[in-house]
């Protein structure tokens, strides 16, 4: 492995990274009521979340496998479409857990949903710990949420506001 390599793997990294905070940027600016929503399953229900979140991942990625293997090309986009569906989800609830971390943390100079964002982040680049319980644990919290707040369409309950 040349430090080609290496450098290169680091800036994926650092990019992946940059384009996260900007997807939860980006949704919760565009749904915000979906991410409010988000936010108050994580702050009140974290469990429940992670419970549907499981749920969810088991169902999509079993509905999608089963169709992938059916030899119509619909079934394939469809199958497609199911994991798509469900990014989309984790993507509105990772937006809600970036927010509900944010409110946590103590001010500074990034934005509350970029410090929140960071702080998985960070945490997930952990070796083993970061890699196997961290982005896991928020990846099945955020598409908990992000279904049930999709889904439900429940007034969020009341949380503290962002600072």
């Amino acid at each position: 492995m040349t430090i080609a390599d290496v450098l290169a793997a680091a800036l994926s990294l650092f990019l992946t990274g940059l384009g996260l905070i900007a997807l939860a940027h980006l949704v919760s600016t565009l749904v915000p009521r979906a991410a409010e929503r988000a936010r108050s399953e994580i702050s009140t229900r974290p469990g429940t979340s992670f419970t549907w979140g499981l749920l969810a991942l088991v169902l999509s990625l079993t509905l999608a496998a089963v169709l992938s293997k059916g030899a119509a090309g619909p079934l394939k986009l469809l199958s497609l479409g199911i994991v798509l569906a469900s990014l989309t989800a984790a993507a509105v609830g990772s937006a809600g857990l970036f927010g509900h971390l944010a409110s946590r943390v103590s001010a500074g100079r990034f934005s509350p949903l970029t410090r929140g964002a960071l702080l998985v982040e960070l945490s997930a680049a952990v070796p083993l710990v970061g890699w196997f319980v961290v982005l896991p644990g928020a990846f099945l919290v955020s598409l908990g949420a992000g279904v049930r707040s999709v889904v439900l369409r429940r007034a969020p309950t009341a949380v503290p506001a962002l600072a």
